[in-house]
């Protein structure tokens, strides 16, 4: 290298490490003028500057000097036996030589680290490649022959190879289809061995594979480290026992460690890997192979990482013709997001894509357009023909009995509250969610025929299933993914992110419509996977606030939906997948399922109501076409057969205290009707939410001493949201009682009149009082459609103010223990996100939580946040004054009940006050009707 050269290097790299992080790529893509081989040596450099604590500790003219004494070797110098010929190419831990073994009479290759104590961490890193490399002997791995150190010179010899890497080969463009197949084969075959021996690579991308005449070799095993696998298949038994457990990691937690593009999500949240983040970085070389670019290849940092953990790359179908769908799939699931959601092993994988070598790629994904269009019409047609088979069936059979019978839960186990059943379309099996006897829910399925279910493995936590219209497999929402799973084997396959999914549909076509969180709109996507979009936007003129319960229509286009506003009962639409029109039918009562020529439902009884597919209307009267009790949830098959749960009288809650993993540290301290609680600020006493409709609910507070409700609010109307004062002398609360809810103000014990704070024509509630007792933060839904903070002044004239003022959604708006600060939600990025900003002019605002989240909390010396992402409570460190800094956000524990306001409450955040669900008041059994619908 030139000195003229390395002079320009030295002070891009200084600007650079000047820069905030998120701008470093911006300014090296301008600074470096499409001089790709200096942009590769700068990120080299950040690469080690980042890797080493000694260089993150110092400044950047100590990681050049660092850089600078590794020297060049010159041809003719000699390490060892090992007589140097050319530089090869340069890295982060230092440089790769070409050199002469004068024992062997063979070419190798050497890789040196930098010289001085600098290289600490490098030099474990070192010693951890020659460690790893040497465990494994595989044709696809570059193989290890030697170490050595010299003159404080550290060095491995290794295999050297003719070829160029995979990133090289793929500026030509994309690989022919059995070439890139091959390849993958070989890959992951190399992977397999390496996980048997409990060895993850952390770093696999299209540089660190060689291809060469002999095929692709793996290359670069410096951030590789051991684990501990979680069975026998991983697990090699001729290990030694301290193989798996004689290092540390090389990274302290919440950093990263591998190459941005190729993470999994995992990797990007700082959290443990394991075989299956290569899985992931594997699925990604293979896209790129395949469509000639990146599966993710956003601009910037934030917005790569932001991609890697919510959205999916476009369908390889869409970037490359005739890609086999059994090869798409096989990359599909190498990119679910939950890891449980991947291919578990790389064997499994390399036998899917030796088959597909075989055989699958002989069928492509995408058929032309005129025979894909003669087979849908097909379809339609064979549809339109069921269809009035099945109509036939419902409006015409002659009557028969009805048959009714209890499905009481499997031995030791209990229902689900609130969970929908779900019916296969032939009406012989049912789907339904169970609490089992150690806690544990998840779906289970159980033939009609038989006198038993068995659970689904992998659907803990899972919730609204629904059936393909072939009944042969199930899609249901599971940790923040929607998910489908074959019911004749095989692992759940990640169809994309659902943070917290609300009901779903599958059409003939393999479109799912679902609902992927609260607060959002019907959204499509195929059931082989790729990025959701919405098909109809939610009405803001209407109030509407979110959509729930698609269901297709029979022509597989059509579909109707409920949507739920705060101005009016719920409203039945429908809508199509070729517009986003969409066209009021009228009240809706809750789920509608739709069956040929008929809509159904349940008021009262289960209600059917005609529905001309010609105009796209209802048309008669609802009539009654079974008699049941009022259901919490139903599912109707086309043969009649109809299964619900009573709802019974509403469960009782319980509040209790659980420690930061959610066990529980004490008995119920109380139970009743909770819909939210507020800790005061002694933590000695609690203002709760009560009731069991919103016609009934009131606020009462009680000592947590000795437990005696005192009813605070006495009039019939809606009454939420309690808010303490700092001196917890006072409450501030929502109530509706004049039609809208207002702001209102009482003390705490009842002994004063209270005080009305704020009133308007929209409905707001207060969500934080600052600490010096100034000021009262509320959330409003305003008349256009969206959550607005304002923040209410507690003295002078009390002329309230917006904070931050935006176009988008502002809403739960919480102040730091300094009052320095608001924790807040916004819509901005496309959904709920919690944000933090400056108080009061909205200044330094950062986005914290990274997968959806609600209900903000602090914690009380402000150290700590809380906040809810699903039904998650997650917890992010933060450290507050004159800036803000917070780390990555990582779960607690599920909370133990859903669909109330405000859930928990902490103090000091080692305990929290949490509601939780009764198990005893879910005892009521499912009930099977056969013959359920009249058939006049």
């Amino acid at each position: 290298m030139t000195a003229e050269r390395w002079k320009q290097m030295e002070s891009l790299f200084q600007s650079a490490l000047e820069r905030d992080p998120l701008e470093q790529d911006a300014y090296l893509n301008r600074a470096c003028s499409g001089d790709v081989e200096l942009r590769r040596e700068i990120d080299q450099l950040l690469a080690a500057h980042n890797e080493s604590s000694f260089l993150r500790q110092g400044a950047a003219s100590s990681a050049l000097r660092a850089v600078e004494q590794c020297g060049e070797l010159r041809p003719g110098e000699q390490l060892g036996p090992y007589i140097v010929e050319a530089h090869l190419a340069s890295g982060g831990m230092g440089m790769v030589y070409r050199a002469r073994d004068t024992r062997l009479h063979r070419t190798v290759a050497i890789k040196i680290l930098r010289i001085g104590s600098a290289g600490v961490e490098m030099r474990a890193r070192l010693k951890r490649e020659a460690q790893s490399i040497a465990k494994l002997q595989h044709p696809n791995i570059c193989a290890l022959f030697d170490v050595g150190e010299q003159g404080g010179r550290e060095y491995l010899v290794m295999e050297h190879l003719v070829g160029e890497t995979l990133a090289e080969r793929l500026r030509a463009g994309p690989f022919r289809l059995d070439l890139a197949l091959e390849y993958a084969i070989q890959i992951a075959d190399a992977l397999d061995q390496a996980h048997r021996r409990n060895i993850i690579h952390r770093d696999l991308k299209p540089g660190n594979v060689m291809v060469t005449k002999t095929g692709a070799k793996l290359l670069d095993f410096g951030l590789a480290s051991w684990y501990k696998s979680s069975g026998p298949t991983l697990l090699d038994k001729t290990m030694d026992a301290t193989d798996v457990t004689a290092s540390a990691p090389l990274t302290v937690p919440g950093t990263l460690a591998g190459t941005l593009p190729y993470m999994a999500p995992e990797q990007v949240r700082g959290e443990t890997v394991d075989a299956r983040t290569d899985i992931f970085a594997f699925g990604l070389v293979l896209y790129e192979m395949l469509a000639g670019r990146r599966a993710f290849n956003q601009p910037d940092r934030i917005a790569l990482s932001n991609a890697i953990l919510h959205e999916s790359p476009p369908a390889l179908g869409t970037v490359r013709a005739k890609t086999p769908e059994a090869l798409e799939r096989a990359v599909n699931i190498c990119l679910a997001k939950d890891a449980d959601g991947r291919w578990q092993s790389a064997g499994d994988l390399k036998r899917e894509l030796a088959w597909i070598a075989a055989v699958g790629a002989k069928t492509p994904a995408a058929r032309p357009i005129k025979a894909r269009r003669a087979v849908l019409a097909g379809l339609a047609l064979l549809c339109t023909i069921a269809a009035g088979f099945a109509g036939y069936r419902l409006h015409s059979t002659p009557s028969l009995p009805s048959l009714r019978f209890s499905l009481p839960p499997p031995p030791g186990a209990a229902y689900l509250s609130g969970s929908e059943l779900a019916l296969s379309p032939d009406g012989t099996y049912l789907v339904f969610s169970a609490i089992d006897s150690e806690g544990k829910d998840m779906l289970w399925m159980r033939p009609l025929k038989e006198l038993s279910a068995q659970p689904i493995s992998g659907s803990e936590g899972a919730r609204h299933p629904f059936w393909s219209p072939d009944g042969r497999r199930l899609a249901f929402f599971v940790k923040g993914h929607l998910a489908i799973v074959e019911l004749s084997g095989g692992p759940i396959q990640v169809v994309c992110d659902a943070p917290n999914g609300q009901s779903g549909a599958w059409g003939p076509d393999n479109t799912i419509l679902f609902v992927p969180r609260q607060f959002s709109s019907v959204h499509r996507v195929s059931a082989s996977g790729g990025r959701p979009v919405p098909v109809v936007p939610l009405d803001r003129s209407r109030e509407d606030y979110g959509h729930f319960w698609p269901s297709f229509l029979p022509d597989g286009r059509h579909f109707v939906f409920t949507a739920l506003s705060n101005r009016h009962a719920g409203k039945l639409y429908v809508a199509s997948l070729d517009n986003k029109e969409s066209k009021v039918l009228g009240r809706s009562f809750g789920r509608t399922i739709v069956h040929a020529g008929a809509v159904y439902f349940i008021d009262g009884g289960l209600k059917s109501q005609s529905f001309d597919t010609r105009r796209m209307d209802l048309s008669g009267e609802p009539r009654t076409v079974g008699s049941i009790d009022w259901a919490q949830s139903f599912d109707l098959a086309a043969s009649g057969m109809l299964v619900y749960r009573s709802a019974g009288r509403p469960a009782e809650r319980e509040l209790v205290w659980l420690d930061r993993s959610g066990q529980r540290m004490s008995s119920a301290l109380d139970v009743g009707p909770f819909q939210s609680v507020a800790l005061s600020p002694d933590g000695r006493a609690v203002a709760a939410v009560m009731g069991q409709s919103n016609e009934t609910v009131h606020i009462e507070v009680f000592k947590l001493s000795h437990l005696v409700r005192n009813r605070l609010t006495q009039n019939a109307a809606l009454d939420y949201y309690p808010v303490w004062s700092p001196d917890g002398r006072r409450l501030a609360y929502a109530s509706k009682r004049n039609g809208h809810a207002d702001l209102f103000m009482r003390a705490a014990n009842g002994s004063a009149e209270e005080e009305l704070l704020l009133e308007s024509e929209t409905d707001k509630v207060p969500r934080s009082w600052s600490s010096d007792g100034r000021y009262l933060s509320a959330s409003e839904y305003d008349n256009k459609g969206k959550y607005v903070a304002w923040i209410l002044p507690l003295f002078g004239t009390r002329k309230p103010f917006r904070f931050c003022p935006s176009q988008y959604s502002v809403s739960m708006s919480e102040f730091s223990p300094d009052g320095k600060w608001v924790a807040y939600w916004s819509d901005e990025s496309g959904h709920a996100e919690i944000f933090v900003a400056g108080f009061p002019e909205c200044q330094f605002r950062k986005q914290v939580s990274i997968n959806g989240g609600h209900s903000p909390r602090w914690r009380r010396d402000g150290k700590e946040l809380f906040y809810v992402e699903g039904n998650k409570l997650m917890a992010v460190p933060v450290a507050t004054g004159q800036s803000l800094e917070y780390g990555t956000p990582h779960w607690l524990f599920d909370l133990p009940v859903k669909g109330v306001g405000d859930p928990y409450a902490s103090m000091d955040g080692r305990r929290f006050l949490v509601i939780s669900s009764m198990k005893s008041a879910e005892s009521q059994p499912v009930v099977a009707v056969v013959n359920a619908v009249s058939r006049n």
